[in-house]
């Protein structure tokens, strides 16, 4: 779970939802349109991935490649 200033910090817009959390809110996403995640690293973005894609086989998730605190 983020703290909320990293939650500032890495905020580029859409909803929050905490990695032990996900699995209860996946009724929360609307799986017909294509979903980005993201985490800072892309550890725990490619596993909510895996998740959404098991819940729903015909889900787009797109995951941000390297999480958004790399570097360039």
């Amino acid at each position: 779970m983020r703290e909320n200033w990293e939650r500032e910090a890495f905020h580029i817009g859409g909803m929050h939802i905490p990695m032990p959390a996900l699995s209860e809110r996946l009724e929360e996403l609307d799986l017909s349109k294509p979903l980005v995640v993201y985490c800072k690293s892309g550890v725990r973005s490619r596993r909510a991935a895996q998740i959404i894609k098991q819940a729903s086989k015909n889900a787009i998730v797109l995951q941000l490649k390297d999480g958004i605190g790399s570097s360039p």
